[in-house]
């Protein structure tokens, strides 16, 4: 038995839902869920009545609780009280850079609360747009900032290392009228004929000139380049074409386009840059963190 099962079942005896409780502990709900059945499987007792749609506490569910609970939040606000206290004397700035995709927008403040809790650092958000500046390893290695969240592509640096979260291709954006909207999955040769507007950075990214090549020699495809992809979602709002852009640019708030997945064997990995001549902080609890904040946003995306 260990603080996080009693935290999570603490959690989900409150709210009698589990989706709720994980939002509420930023944790997946998978984790959240086997966390509870590892605690009866050690208390050799069932604390939750698992119907369809619908969660209870036992009879000795609700006796677990209201013992437990209060001894918790004892142990919790002195544990509290005392890391308070010696990480106020320790904080410091972490310097994250960051393209300011929605997705991002989605997971930062996650991070941001995940690393004021559990961590002696004051997480910094910094902008950066690599369709304007090209000096990400200057940022990096004279400490401007000490992350950057960005695609591995264009990192050719024997003094920058990169942590990959994920991988992911590229998507079409097509208006809600347009005859591809139906398509999950689009093909580029349905783009034959198309007015298509292509995401492109100053920065050199190899897997995107990949994708030119490809569009233009296999697929007989011509495109216009646009190095902003809000200009791209106005020009297919506008229906003056469709647009192509990587898929960690989707945005779910653009509810009346759709991204559909272009069938292309061309990926991006997106993940964390850093110098490697900082060790000013530590990087495996840092990343961890990261990786965790957006395996939570990742399900609500």
């Amino acid at each position: 038995m260990n603080f996080i099962q009693l935290k999570c079942f603490i959690e989900v005896a409150k709210e009698l839902n589990f989706t709720k409780a994980a939002q509420k502990l930023y944790l997946t709900q998978s984790t959240v869920s086997k966390n509870v059945k590892n605690l009866e499987k050690e208390l050799n007792t069932t604390l939750l009545i698992r119907d369809y749609h619908q969660l209870n506490l036992t009879h000795e569910g609700v006796y677990f609780y209201n013992r437990i609970s209060k001894i918790y939040d004892e142990v919790e606000q002195t544990i509290n009280e005392i890391q308070s206290s010696k990480i106020l004397k320790q904080r410091r700035k972490l310097k994250l850079g960051y393209t300011d995709v929605a997705f991002e927008e989605e997971w930062l403040p996650i991070a941001i609360r995940l690393f004021t809790k559990h961590t002696n650092y004051d997480l910094i958000p910094c902008i950066f747009d690599p369709s304007r500046n090209s000096s990400f390893k200057e940022m990096l290695n004279s400490r401007s900032v000490d992350i950057l969240m960005l695609q591995q592509d264009p990192i050719y640096d024997d003094k920058i290392g990169f942590e990959k979260i994920f991988s992911k291709g590229f998507s079409v954006i097509i208006s809600k009228d347009d005859p591809l909207y139906l398509k999950e999955t689009i093909d580029p040769q349905d783009l034959i004929g198309r007015r298509i507007f292509l995401w492109d950075s100053h920065i050199n990214f190899p897997a995107i000139e990949s994708l030119k090549f490809k569009l233009m020699t296999e697929n007989n495809l011509f495109y216009e380049e646009c190095y902003d992809s809000a200009a791209i979602v106005a020009y297919v709002r506008a229906k003056s074409g469709i647009g192509i852009v990587p898929s960690v640019l989707f945005n779910k708030n653009d509810s009346d386009l759709k991204y559909s997945h272009l069938q292309t064997n061309i990926n991006l990995d997106y993940g964390i840059a850093y110098s490697k001549n900082n060790n000013d902080f530590d990087r495996k609890k840092v990343f961890n963190l990261i990786k965790r904040s957006i395996s939570i946003a990742k399900e609500r995306w």
